[in-house]
């Protein structure tokens, strides 16, 4: 189970995630295309929105990419990962700004008769002190190691310990592991609540409340999957 803090993240409900947001808007439908559900036409272009990711158009966001030129990393890739330190910097400002924000937000079960009050104040507190502080956390390592490999020959070193330590994390059998837990709250407190504080890391990860409308209306295993994605520390 992964630690944020002293607070340990209890493992996710067992089952099906159950989408209780669908009944309540039929409008929305799974098939919708990114102009029809309000995904900008800036995510969709650089393939950051989660659309873009679960079909596969995902590209470098920077246009410049992992350029790997007789083993040694370009200077674009030092520019690329500059670029991504300070975005991630700001992702990490924002969700801190959450935390202090947070018992302001509003957060309501879907269909009330579902769930009893003891499930919302329970999971609502697992996504303030357990997977919030989590996602701050790999965010803080992720801006950590974009800044190290803003130099060009940590750079390369910073790659290769990154993949050994992806290797040794597969070896072991806890390569996202942690990871899929956090993100499996999350989604799951986001499709069967209303909760603002959900839906604000979620707006945070993906920079838009359009996205976050649109993973509303998304079974729950798609969800996990892409959250898992905006999870990341590389």
């Amino acid at each position: 189970m992964p630690e944020a803090g002293d607070f340990v993240i209890p493992s996710p409900p067992s089952g099906k995630i159950i989408n209780r947001h669908r009944a309540l808007k039929k409008t929305f439908k799974l098939g919708a295309t990114a102009a029809s559900i309000g995904v900008s036409a800036a995510q969709m272009g650089t393939g950051t929105g989660a659309l873009a990711l679960m079909t596969g158009a995902a590209v470098s966001a920077t246009g410049v990419g992992l350029v790997v030129a007789g083993g040694v990393l370009t200077v674009g890739t030092c520019l690329a990962s500059g670029r991504s330190a300070y975005k991630t910097k700001k992702h990490i400002d924002g969700l801190k700004s959450l935390q202090t924000s947070a018992q302001s937000m509003s957060c309501e079960v879907v269909h009330a008769e579902a769930l009893h009050g003891i499930a919302n104040t329970f999971h609502h507190e697992i996504i303030l002190k357990g997977v919030l502080p989590y996602v701050i956390k790999k965010k803080t390592s992720k801006f950590h190691r974009k800044a190290a490999t803003t130099v060009p020959g940590v750079a390369l070193l910073e790659g290769l310990r990154a993949i050994g330590k992806k290797g040794y994390k597969y070896v072991k059998g806890s390569l996202g592991v942690n990871r899929e837990n956090a993100a499996t709250w999350l989604a799951h407190h986001l499709l069967t609540y209303e909760c603002e504080l959900a839906e604000a890391i979620v707006e945070e990860l993906y920079g838009s409340e359009d996205e976050v409308i649109w993973l509303k209306q998304q079974d729950g295993e798609v969800v996990v999957q892409l959250l898992m994605d905006k999870m990341k520390s590389t």
